[in-house]
């Protein structure tokens, strides 16, 4: 369990991080969608740990995919995980 928390912990400070930082690049954090949200609405083999927009007034929004691997012993693990999302 205490490997999870720890997950867990890092992907929320990535999100705390971005919702404080954007606003100084005029960016706005506009949705999140954690990995439980999209297992519950996708078949896909791969999900990563979120899905989120963020909108800048000159380029509009941009999705991104968030993949936060902790304390991985299988570097190529990763990597296959990342291959799959394209």
């Amino acid at each position: 369990m205490d490997g999870r928390i720890e997950h867990l912990l890092a992907i929320n400070s990535v999100r705390i991080a971005l919702a404080i930082g954007l606003p100084g690049s005029d960016g706005e954090l506009m949705w999140w969608r954690s990995d439980w949200e999209l297992r519950a609405h996708s078949r896909q083999r791969t999900i990563p740990d979120a899905l989120f927009v963020v909108r800048w007034p000159d380029v509009g929004d941009q999705v991104f995919a968030l993949e936060v691997e902790h304390g991985t012993r299988a570097p190529r693990s990763f990597q296959g995980k990342l291959l799959r999302y394209g």
